[in-house]
């Protein structure tokens, strides 16, 4: 098998982020490359997902196959300076794994592989698809992206670490929450499907866990793609493009009536420069870092200005003041400061639409972003309460006053 080493790369790095280096089951760390059509096939699996990528090859068979440890192939790829590489047998394939020898070479250079059976490589066990929806690649892996940001890590409620994949007959619905927050996008559907799906389209809602979010929706999708074929089973979700196919277990539970927590109209609007308001928080943030009450971030409504302040444990605060346009009652909401930040800076306008739904104390307020350049995108934060205010700090007593009441704590005493 002849490859260029940019491709070959490229391909293994879309599979190595699911491969387990150090699972006690040796094979598990290991790829799998087969030659199907005239391209070289690149399966890695953890048993609970899999993915295979496309590769462009060389002089090989149909039916070839090969299988190594990932990580030692990366390693060596990535210290090779020519632009095309060449991996062959060098012993008959046996049933024993040490039969299983490959020589690598790009020039002068010559490593030896030892490998496992292709054969005993751990393939998932795939059920039959029943329902499928096709979306625009790039589309679908920016709206992962607008959202990633809000789902939990190690959360009880298991549903909450990963993201909700929603289809209706029009769109697939992104969303991601930790109970805190929520964010959500939307991505348009192709109608119709393609004409090699035979599958029917249909309404369906699924949780994916967060590994697969982290290490392959936000890598391993091409942000230029094309086509994007969903399929789902009741325990599988599928991925499909030109160019690559993953295949993993669904996440199991009921996700949260998410539309009830997004606010349907908000009582404060304003279009805000989301990088001066990204701005203000961060700073905000930088004076905080280290306190119980370091995560608190307090906007004040007026009119025509929100002004942004903070106050740590010492005693030292910040406030700055932007211009807006508002004209109403004052309003003040707290907020924790690194969920302000997340919303934010996961976003590319320049204006965002900044709602409050409640401006009234004693009422949960609920933070809305909304964006007029996209359609559907919603972001929710939930207000803190407002943490009391810091104890003052005396300055120290003089001395002489001091020994007066010690004289006089030493005299009662007597």
């Amino acid at each position: 098998m002849n490859f260029q080493v940019s491709t070959l790369l490229a391909a293994l790095s879309k599979v190595s982020p699911i491969v387990n280096k150090n699972s006690p089951t040796p094979i598990l760390g290991d790829v799998l490359i087969k030659v199907k059509d005239g391209l070289a096939i690149l399966t890695g699996t953890s048993l609970r997902t899999e993915v295979s990528v496309a590769c462009p090859v060389d002089d090989a068979v149909d039916g070839e196959a090969l299988c190594v440890s990932v990580a030692r192939l990366l390693l060596v790829l990535r210290t090779i300076d020519g632009e095309a590489v060449t991996i062959k047998p060098l012993a008959p394939a046996k049933r024993d794994a040490g039969s299983h020898v490959y020589q690598l070479s790009c020039g002068k250079a010559k490593f030896r592989l030892v490998g496992r059976p292709p054969e005993d490589f751990a393939l998932m066990e795939k059920k039959a698809n029943t329902i499928a929806v096709s979306v625009n690649e790039g589309e679908f892996r920016k709206a992962v992206t607008e959202v990633a940001y809000a789902m939990a890590s190690h959360d009880v409620r298991a549903y909450l670490n990963g993201i909700l994949i929603e289809a209706t007959a029009t769109e697939v619905r992104v969303v991601a929450s930790d109970g805190h927050r929520i964010a959500k996008a939307v991505v348009p559907v192709n109608a119709p499907l393609s004409t090699n799906d035979d599958l029917p389209a249909g309404t369906f809602s699924r949780i994916v866990d967060q590994e697969v979010v982290r290490g392959l929706l936000l890598r391993a999708l091409d942000p230029k793609g094309g086509e994007m074929r969903i399929r789902v089973s009741p325990t599988l979700i599928e991925f499909e493009s030109a160019s690559l196919r993953f295949t993993s277990l669904l996440l199991e539970g009921r996700y949260p009536a998410y539309e009830r927590v997004i606010p349907a109209q908000t009582e404060i609007n304003i279009n805000v420069n989301r990088v001066d308001l990204l701005t203000m928080v961060t700073r905000a943030d930088i004076l905080m870092g280290g306190g119980k009450d370091a995560v608190r971030v307090q906007l004040q409504f007026k009119d025509g200005a929100l002004e942004v302040s903070a106050q740590n444990e010492t005693g030292e605060n910040y406030v700055e003041e932007m211009d807006i346009d508002y004209v109403g009652p004052d309003a003040r909401t707290t907020y924790n400061v690194n969920y302000l930040i997340d919303a934010l800076s996961n976003r590319s306008e320049e204006t965002l639409c900044f709602g409050i739904d409640s401006a009234h104390p004693g009422q949960v307020s609920r933070a809305l972003l909304t964006s007029d350049a996209s359609a559907g995108f919603a972001a929710v934060v939930m207000a803190m309460r407002d943490a009391p205010a810091p104890a003052p700090v005396q300055a120290p007593a003089p001395a002489a006053a001091v020994s007066a009441a010690q004289d006089e704590e030493e005299a009662v005493a007597a």
